[in-house]
């Protein structure tokens, strides 16, 4: 009994601990799938590296050069990437490069969703067409708009170091119509954000430590 006892107080510490870190956003090489525009293209990566609270996002699609061209998209003058928190808020982080890539965009929240569009505006505040490529981290509802309080400043930023190396021929128009128009990234189940999954994770992790200190102190 004082055995199994012990064991519950570790798994409980462990949990805290493994909540604690698991909050922390670092993932390298995630695959970027084709969606059905793209059907057959080489997938492409996505690098998250973030602390929780923000991170920087890095996207290459050059393997993809080949087959994902603006000119096959009607009125298309720039693939701008998108990225979703964990509200469910989207976000234009910015355009790829010519090689198809954006080396780092920074981001002032965790991210659950990333996914590329053709756009005739590169500054567009929401995408007009299905994602080209995805991925999906956390299924969450999507929103349009900005978040209550959210800081623009990032975003400002990521637009300014990224449109140097946007995509040849890029305008400003933004009457043009992407051939896929009127569609939208399809809405996701929601399963909450990361706060609520912590504080769901300390409340089993000291219900574990409680019943086993109990244990403990009734053995002893």
């Amino acid at each position: 009994m004082r055995r199994c006892a012990v064991t519950m107080v570790w798994i409980a510490l462990l949990a805290v601990f493994t909540g604690t870190t698991a909050h922390a956003q670092n993932v390298q090489g995630i695959s970027l799938r084709a969606g059905e525009a793209m059907k057959g293209s080489p997938s492409g990566v996505v690098d998250i590296v973030g602390n929780g609270t923000s991170a920087k996002v890095a996207v290459d699609l050059s393997g993809a050069a080949e087959t994902m061209k603006l000119a096959d998209f009607e009125d298309a003058t720039a693939f701008v990437v998108w990225a979703v928190d964990m509200d469910g808020y989207r976000h234009n982080i910015g355009t790829l490069s010519d090689e198809l890539k954006i080396a780092e965009a920074a981001v002032e929240y965790r991210v659950a969703r990333v996914y590329v569009t053709a756009e005739a505006d590169e500054n567009a505040a929401a995408p007009t067409g299905d994602p080209l490529y995805s991925v999906t981290l956390r299924n969450v509802t999507e929103k349009s708009g900005e978040p209550a309080g959210a800081s623009k400043a990032s975003s400002a930023s990521t637009t300014a170091s990224t449109t140097a190396s946007t995509t040849s021929g890029s305008t400003a128009s933004g009457a043009a119509k992407p051939a896929a128009a009127g569609a939208k990234p399809a809405n996701l189940p929601t399963t909450g954000g990361g706060m609520s999954d912590m504080m769901v994770l300390a409340a089993a992790a000291l219900l574990l430590f409680g019943v086993g200190a109990r244990l403990i102190g009734v053995r002893a």
